[in-house]
């Protein structure tokens, strides 16, 4: 019992380490660097048993999937399995490459959050938290949002676009303009000098710098006040800016 409290210690100490996140009903899974599972918590072995599944410390990420696939009430063919253990491998393979958080919407609906990452030892570190109320929230937040006539444009602490309601789009003429969740406040700017409402209008470098500074300038000052900028001859932006604590930050329209 000491043994097994102290691995659970360390692959939360481990995980902590490697930036991932152990929520309530988190299920964890440690593979050791020769690539097999050294070590699973009780969310998962209640997962499991609910399952009917039997999987043992020393089984490859193969086994395991293949055990999951081989009890998953939901997977009726051999087709629909093979297709899930594929699903599962490219999840890992993503996971490890971007070192990001990767969303999973499974056939009822529900939807789980999969971060990996390794330690300085090798091990690799697998935790999924069910986030379905999460996404349900922020869908009927999505839905407000893009109910409003303002526009309101969310960005995370590198300035990547988070959200950008219907109003926004429709306001900074980015309707031809696709948002992805690498998209960044520069990205949109230059659209909008290259292609979009401010085409043509500041061609010469030195004046797009000097109007970059204009609109910044202003934003500062929208910390504490709604701000009015001249984008060109006949459009003008009315702002507000806001900063949160997480180094996050949202622009109201």
């Amino acid at each position: 019992a000491k043994n097994a409290a102290a691995q659970t210690e360390t692959s939360h100490k481990s995980a902590y380490r490697c930036g991932l996140t152990l929520e309530k009903g988190s299920t964890v899974i440690v593979y050791d660097k020769d690539g097999k599972l050294c070590f699973y918590n009780d969310e998962f072995q209640r997962f499991i048993d609910r399952l009917g599944c039997s999987i043992d410390v020393g089984f490859t990420h193969d086994q395991v999937i293949e055990a999951l696939a081989a009890a998953h009430d939901k997977l009726d063919s051999p087709e629909e399995r093979d297709a899930w253990i594929e699903e599962q491998k490219k999840i890992r393979a993503e996971g490890e490459q971007t070192n990001r958080p990767v969303e999973i919407t499974y056939m009822d609906g529900a939807v789980s959050r999969v971060a990996l990452s390794r330690t300085a030892q090798g091990h690799l570190i697998d935790v999924r938290t069910d986030i379905s109320g999460l996404k349900r929230r922020e869908n009927d937040l999505n839905m407000i949002l893009d109910g409003t006539d303002q526009g309101i444009l969310f960005l995370d602490g590198a300035r990547k676009v988070e959200l950008a309601n219907a109003a926004y789009r429709k306001i900074m003429g980015l309707d031809d303009f696709t948002i992805t969740e690498e998209t960044t406040l520069a990205d949109i700017w230059t659209y909008l000098r290259n292609d979009g409402l401010l085409a043509g209008q500041y061609i010469d470098d030195a004046a797009w710098e000097g109007f970059s500074k204009y609109v910044v300038d202003n934003a500062r000052k929208a910390l504490e006040e709604p701000q009015i900028v001249k984008l060109h001859d006949d459009k003008y932006l009315k702002f507000i800016y806001r900063k949160f604590y997480d180094g996050r930050s949202m622009y109201c329209l």
